[in-house]
Parts: structure tokens; C-alpha cells; sequence
């Protein structure tokens, strides 16, 4: 037996479970996500979906990149208004950020409490850059808007050439 676990071996059932514990508590997490969760603890923030809205919100891609990176998944983060971090990125158009959470998203169609989606915030705010990236990852075209209309009759209502381009190209009906 080796020499340095046979006091550990030996010892009472606490110190084993102990080391139980620790073994499982490292476990969970890869070898990639300690040095993220390192610097998220340093720099005071918790890796929980609230943490993830609230750097959406300040457009702090580098902390939306640890997050994610640690598990935070940006289909579970949700402001009081069921906001996903995607919908708050899409409304301000924030790239970097957006990019960041459509890597990790894997429902791009979920509705806030007015019903709207990431996509339909892009469209609704003029963020056409967004949009497309938006419908290229999954998004569906035949989203309502805040109006309770499909962005297809907001964008027709509204004039919007660019927008209307962009959803029928993705199928809008």
C-alpha cells in the first residue's frame, strides 16, 4: 500500500468522508472550468443566471464568456420582466455579447412576459446585424412582436425593407 495513503486509509470514517467530499466537489467541475470559476470568485461574482443577466445588462462580455464557461446556461437567466440575457444583448445590440450567449443557447424562441423574443427585440430595435445572426443560429422568423403581430406584419407596417428581406429569406409566413 502506498505510504501516504495508509494514515488517510487508517484514519476514522470523518477524515474519509471528508476526502469524499472534496473528491466529488472536484469532480463536478473540469479542469478548464476551475481557473474561470477563480477569477469569477475574485472578482466577487457568482456564477448564477442572475450574475449572467446583470453582466448582460453592462455588456461585460468577459464575464458572460466565464459564465457560460462554468455551466451558467443563458436559457435559465432572466430578469423580473422574463428577459433571457440573449433578449437584453439583442434589444441593445451588443455583439460581442450576443455571440457569446448564441454559442450556449439552445432555445433561441423563448418569450419574455409581453411574448417577445430575442429576435423579435432585434427587430423591433433595428438591429439588423443581430437579427441575421440571430436567424442563422435557429431563431424562428415567424416571431410576434410586443404588438402581438408576426415581425413579418410589423416590418410591413413599419416600412422596413431590411427587415423584411431578412425574414422572408428565414421563412417568414
Amino acid at each position: 500500500m502506498n505510504e501516504r495513503l495508509t494514515p488517510l486509509l487508517t484514519a476514522g470514517r470523518s477524515t474519509l468522508a471528508v476526502l469524499a467530499g472534496i473528491m466529488a466537489l472536484l469532480s463536478l467541475t473540469s479542469c478548464e472550468e476551475r481557473p474561470a470559476l477563480k477569477i469569477l470568485s475574485d472578482q466577487g461574482v457568482s456564477a448564477t443566471p442572475a450574475s449572467l443577466v446583470e453582466a448582460t445588462l453592462n455588456n461585460q462580455a468577459h464575464l458572460i464568456q466565464l459564465l457560460t464557461q462554468v455551466g451558467v446556461r443563458p436559457d435559465d437567466s432572466r430578469d423580473a420582466d422574463g428577459r433571457t440575457a440573449l433578449m437584453i444583448a439583442a434589444r441593445n445590440g451588443y455583439a460581442e455579447a450576443l455571440g457569446l450567449l448564441v454559442e450556449k443557447t439552445q432555445n433561441f424562441d423563448i418569450a419574455d412576459s409581453r411574448g417577445m423574443t430575442a429576435l423579435a427585440y432585434s427587430v423591433c430595435n433595428d438591429q439588423w446585424p443581430i437579427a441575421g445572426q440571430l436567424l442563422r443560429a435557429g431563431a424562428s422568423a415567424n416571431a410576434i412582436c410586443h404588438t402581438k403581430q408576426p415581425l413579418l406584419v410589423s416590418a410591413v407596417m413599419r416600412s422596413e425593407e431590411t427587415a423584411l428581406d431578412l425574414l422572408l429569406e428565414h421563412g417568414a409566413k
